[in-house]
C-alpha cells in the first residue's frame, strides 16, 4: 500500500470550492481507477494561510501511475485548482504504508 501526499496553501475564500473540486473531480476520477483505496483532506491554519494536505492511498505504484502518469513524483494541479491557491508543491511524496 502506498500513501501519496501533497500540500498547498489556499486562498482564504477558496476552502469550500476546493473541497468540492477535490471530491467531485479529483477523487471521483481516482475512484474509477483500479488500485485506488481512499482519500483524506487535512487542513491547518499557518502564518501563510490555510494549508491543505491531500493524502490518497493506493494499492501500488503502478496504480498511482495510472492516475498521475509516468512521472508519479510530479504534482497534478489543474489550472482551475491553481486559481484557488496561494502556492502549491510541485512534487508529491510517496510513502510505503507499513
Amino acid at each position: 500500500m502506498i500513501s501519496r501526499q501533497w500540500k498547498c496553501i489556499l486562498k482564504e475564500d477558496a476552502q469550500d470550492q476546493y473541497i468540492n473540486f477535490l471530491n467531485h473531480v479529483v477523487f471521483k476520477n481516482a475512484r474509477a481507477l483500479p488500485g485506488f483505496v481512499h482519500a483524506d483532506i487535512l487542513k491547518r491554519r499557518t502564518p501563510d494561510g490555510l494549508e491543505f494536505l491531500v493524502i490518497t492511498l493506493w494499492e501500488s505504484l503502478e496504480s498511482i501511475e495510472a492516475f498521475a502518469g509516468k512521472d508519479i513524483s510530479k504534482a497534478m494541479v489543474p489550472e482551475e485548482a491553481q486559481r484557488m491557491m496561494v502556492s502549491f508543491d510541485k512534487t508529491v511524496e510517496h510513502f510505503e504504508v507499513l
